[in-house]
């Protein structure tokens, strides 16, 4: 038994050392290189330049957008956010963008972390699935399908 499970670490652990296995589910123009800190020490953001940024919406009783959190484009259908964010039947929309190139997502289902607990927030993750689908149109533009 010791040895089938070691042989199964050791397949485990190669796969995840290839070099493709862990950049297989990214998107091929997702972001771009050379990033500069644009937004850091308080310096204004150039508009356009950091698209996969995404604001969390909840709708309430009265159809008013409400913001709940931020988030991060991870896929063209997925946004990473945290568990805290999400909470049952809540009705949730996406906007990635700012200014003249906002774009509204709706969100068709969100996961919670399963271990996530309110007591300390540890494994505070959670993941929102958009529709429809986010269209790359090269490194700072985003579009819907």
């Amino acid at each position: 038994m010791f040895v089938t499970q070691l042989v199964i670490f050791t397949i485990f652990k190669l796969i995840l050392l290839w070099p493709g296995a862990m950049s297989q589910f990214l998107e091929p123009n997702c972001g771009y290189p050379g990033i500069s800190p644009k937004i850091m020490h308080g310096q204004i953001a150039e508009n356009g330049t950091n698209p996969w940024m995404a604001y969390i919406f909840k709708y309430n009783d009265k159809e008013e957008a409400e913001l709940v959190c931020g988030g991060t484009l991870i896929h063209k259908q997925f946004v990473l956010s945290a568990a805290h964010c999400i909470e049952r039947d809540q009705i949730l929309a996406v906007r990635l963008g700012e200014h003249s190139s906002s774009r509204y997502f709706a969100v068709t289902k969100a996961f919670r972390n399963k271990y996530f607990t309110t007591n300390n927030y540890s494994n505070d993750i959670g993941i929102l699935r958009i529709q429809p689908q986010v269209k790359f149109n090269g490194p700072f533009a985003l579009s819907r399908i």
